[in-house]
């Protein structure tokens, strides 16, 4: 499905480089990949740009805490 889709690549961008699994956890029982970002675009602002809305969800099992996500929106307008 296209949510499937968008949730594959959102994990991908949210890897770091292979530096070994222990960069990539946040607590001992969860990692990033436990963390889901959706994107998608909505309706454009009155004057034009394009509008997004931005889903991050926490898919831990074990009832982890995650906190101090950044998130970069690349060419932003206001």
């Amino acid at each position: 499905s296209n949510l499937k889709n968008r949730t594959a690549l959102s994990r991908k961008l949210l890897l770091s480089p292979d530096i070994g699994d222990e960069t990539n956890r946040i607590g001992q029982d969860c990692s990033k990949e436990d963390i889901v970002v959706v994107q998608d675009s909505t309706v454009p602002l009155p004057s034009g740009v394009p509008a997004f809305s931005v889903q991050i969800v926490n898919t831990c099992t074990s009832d982890c805490s995650i906190a101090e996500i950044h998130v970069s929106c690349g060419w932003f307008s206001s």
